[in-house]
């Protein structure tokens, strides 16, 4: 893969959390609505809350974005910003490679212990030259920038 049609370090970042923007209010409507917010006021963790909240930011994440990541390689976030999901040949992925994608990125955190541990290190890997986080590997993807 030629390093001048890699998605910057930078465009990746801010269309996680332009994802991320558009999943705020859900998981916060969810985590209110299932006791989260009380529970954590109150010094307790909610299981329950906490694998709802996530399920449910799951769904609607699937449901956002599922078109664009289908269609092009792209959730919101990564249209905004100019840049795709492609197979490591640069072609639009296949539908298991992004549910191999997505089932890393989002599984990994909910791992008792050492889940918040390897998602640190996933997203370390993008300052490896190839700038492929551990999700990218795992599902033998790559970020491109679109070409106009």
């Amino acid at each position: 893969m030629n390093v001048s049609n890699l998605a910057s370090r930078i465009r990746r970042l801010l269309a996680y959390f332009i994802d991320l923007i558009i999943l705020i209010p859900v998981m916060a409507i969810v985590s209110w609505l299932t006791g989260g917010w009380t529970s954590l006021a109150a010094g307790e963790l909610s299981l329950s809350s906490y694998w709802l909240t996530a399920l449910v930011s799951l769904a609607v994440f699937i449901l956002v974005n599922a078109r664009l990541l289908l269609e092009h390689g792209q959730t919101w976030g990564k249209r905004t910003m100019g840049i795709r999901i492609a197979s490591l040949a640069g072609s639009v992925p296949e539908k298991s490679q992004l549910v191999k994608r997505y089932l890393f990125y989002w599984g990994v955190p909910l791992l008792p212990l050492i889940g918040w541990l390897l998602e640190f290190a996933n997203i370390l890997f993008v300052f490896s030259g190839s700038r492929r986080c551990l999700h990218d590997r795992f599902a033998k993807t790559v970020v491109l920038q679109v070409q106009a």
